[in-house]
């Protein structure tokens, strides 16, 4: 029981640093020494491990972690875990393209959310429906759910769900051919989760804004932060799980290589050395300028 109480709260801490690995190890090793009762601190864990699964790239063993936490909190009758255990499998499903299963999962997370007055897990199951909605092409209702997740964001404070909806906002705008209105966004969401000090959401925006720099004919740019993204990627363990994003980010990589040709070997290595916190500092000024 000690280890849980131990391990369980850690999990953002190793999110955000990059050691998604070793709380992952720490959490499993935790859970297979408690007794497997269902108590909210079991929940708690589940929880945390699946999270931390999930962003390393095992999908699996994730929406397993996360169908154990669902059964915890549904044992319990607990809405506050329920809620968090529907949105953690929400995500998930997406993960796995498993749309459909993702809209159920985020709906009912959703519906228990805004009965209970939970505005804060309301509004992550907001972004997470439409996503899921993004993903299956329904542009229209995605982002009317973004737009709503988004004013509940800003009249709860809520900057982390800000940024990232805000994020997901600049998407729909791009689908829907306005590539001003996406850059807009990408970039408020970018300073967002810089003032947050949240690596993934910023290593999110440059990759997005990356496509728009090659499209504009920028293919160095656009490649510089293609590569830094990269290797944070790796350096935190946390790959790209959102099929519509992997794809964009893969052919703007594509066309990055085409437009330099020989080139790109210079701007890779002249890349790979460039501090995250400078590429990001550097973007914002220059996206201030334009």
């Amino acid at each position: 029981m000690r280890a849980l109480e131990i391990a369980s709260p850690l999990w953002w801490y190793w999110w955000t640093r990059g050691l998604m690995a070793e709380g992952r190890s720490w959490l499993r090793r935790a859970l297979a020494a408690t007794d497997p009762a269902p108590t909210r601190l079991r929940g708690s864990a589940l929880r945390a491990a699946a999270a931390l699964t999930r962003n390393s790239g095992d999908y699996a063993e994730a929406l397993e972690l996360g169908k154990q936490c669902l059964a915890v909190y549904q044992s319990l009758s607990e809405p506050t875990g329920l809620i968090s255990a529907l949105g953690g499998l929400c995500v998930t499903a997406i993960a796995l393209k498993d749309f459909e299963a993702a809209i159920r999962y985020g709906r009912e997370s959703c519906r228990l959310a805004e009965e209970a007055g939970d505005r804060l897990r309301y509004g992550s199951a907001l972004n997470n429906i439409g996503l899921a909605l993004r993903c299956l092409g329904r542009i229209d209702e995605a982002g009317t759910t973004f737009a709503a997740a988004l004013e509940n964001c800003r009249e709860i404070g809520d900057r982390r769900g800000e940024g990232a909806t805000l994020s997901n906002l600049g998407r729909i705008a791009r689908l829907s051919g306005d590539p001003v209105a996406a850059r807009r966004q990408y970039t408020e969401s970018l300073a967002i989760y810089r003032d947050l000090d949240l690596a993934e959401g910023m290593l999110d925006m440059l990759e997005a804004l990356a496509s728009l720099e090659v499209e504009d004919g920028r293919a160095a740019q656009g490649l510089r932060l293609l590569v830094v993204c990269d290797r944070e990627r790796i350096r935190l363990g946390a790959p790209l799980f959102v099929e519509d994003e992997i794809e964009d980010r893969d052919q703007s990589l594509a066309a990055a290589h085409a437009a330099l040709g020989p080139n790109a070997d210079t701007v890779i290595e002249e890349a790979r050395g460039v501090p995250l916190e400078t590429v990001v500092d550097d973007t914002l000024k220059t996206e201030q300028r334009r």
